[in-house]
């Protein structure tokens, strides 16, 4: 809900969307993993994965996307 609120979502949906659903499968896989109870370690280890699939999702759409730099943003 607050990404929709974000004007470049609204811009381009096409772009944010599956990066999004991504975080919610990622999210709801997370909770699953909590109920399980694993051991810490297998745990820690799990999850780290499980947070870093939507990051690299996201970073791996966005670099195959040739998208012109957004002029709003400024970029260092």
């Amino acid at each position: 809900m607050l990404a929709t609120s974000l004007r470049l979502w609204r811009r381009d949906p096409g772009l944010y969307r599956p990066p999004a659903r991504t975080c919610l499968a990622m999210a709801l896989g997370s909770l699953a993993l909590g109920a399980l109870r694993p051991a810490p370690l297998i745990l820690g280890l799990v999850l780290v994965a499980l947070l870093g699939i939507p990051w690299l999702f996201a970073v791996m759409r966005r670099l195959s996307t040739e998208a012109e730099p957004d002029p709003e943003i400024n970029h260092l």
